[in-house]
């Protein structure tokens, strides 16, 4: 053969070659590339919806978590202000208080104004219960009486207090004449 056909047969082979890899390349390996492509595409999809649906888990068990915090929160608010008038329970408390203080009541009243009916309230209201009290006892007693008053689980306000001696022939003894309102949600 000659050296011009022997070049021909040379390019002829090569072009042949270079069809026979383009028609693979088109025929076989582009379309499992855009099948690949589709695959990729759906399971980035799905991953994003997993992720989605685990921050959406992971905000309810927060929430979830959050109420059943809030379920003590709400006991403690209702020992400090509970949902009735409670009289027994303040004189209790203030029996507690005055024994730990060695101060002795003389006399009280207890005012327990009925809540006005009307309208339901998204918040509950607060209503007082007024009480008039008189305690004499030693003036440290006296003083440690109304701290447990003001550091008392129940909220309550001291709207008047009045000390004055009492003239006895013992130690130096005091008397407190004293308005408090305690409260509770109506």
């Amino acid at each position: 053969m000659k050296a011009s056909t022997k070049r021909v047969l040379s390019i002829f082979f090569a072009a042949l070659l270079f069809i026979a890899a383009v028609f693979v390349y088109s025929s076989l390996i582009r379309p499992e590339f855009d099948r690949i492509s589709a695959k990729r595409a759906v399971v980035s999809a799905k991953g994003d919806v997993f992720e989605n649906q685990k921050s959406a888990v992971d905000q309810v068990k927060n929430v979830i978590s959050q109420s059943q915090g809030m379920e003590s929160v709400r006991e403690t608010v209702s020992l400090a202000v509970p949902e009735d008038p409670d009289t027994t329970g303040i004189l209790r408390q203030l029996s507690a208080i005055a024994s730990a203080n060695q101060v002795t009541f003389t006399s009280f009243s207890i005012e327990t104004p009925t809540p006005p009916k009307g309208k339901d309230f998204l918040v509950k209201q607060l209503a007082p219960v007024k009480m008039q009290m008189s305690v004499y006892g030693p003036y440290e007693g006296i003083k440690g009486f109304l701290r447990g008053i003001e550091t008392n689980v129940r909220v309550a306000v001291v709207e008047s207090a009045e000390i004055r001696p009492l003239s006895s022939g013992g130690g130096e003894l005091y008397a407190l004449n004293l308005k408090v309102e305690f409260y509770y949600q109506k």
